[in-house]
């Protein structure tokens, strides 16, 4: 599993928060942000963008032959 690490960051947060307001702690939220974020980003570049041919944009027609 690619996101042990931000499973682990928004576990901790939410363990914290049974006793503690961390939510309003930008020096945790914010590195928690950070860890999440990239392992969306780095799941998304993971996954390959599929190409259609007519997805691609028109070509300027350039009359009869």
């Amino acid at each position: 599993m690619r996101h042990w690490a931000a499973v682990m960051a928004l576990l901790s947060v939410v363990l914290l928060a049974i006793t503690d307001n961390v939510i309003v702690y930008q020096f945790i939220m914010m590195p928690v942000g950070v860890i999440v974020g990239i392992s969306l980003r780095a799941t998304a570049a993971a996954v390959p963008v599929m190409t259609w041919e007519w997805a691609q944009p028109a070509r300027a027609h350039t009359g009869y032959p």
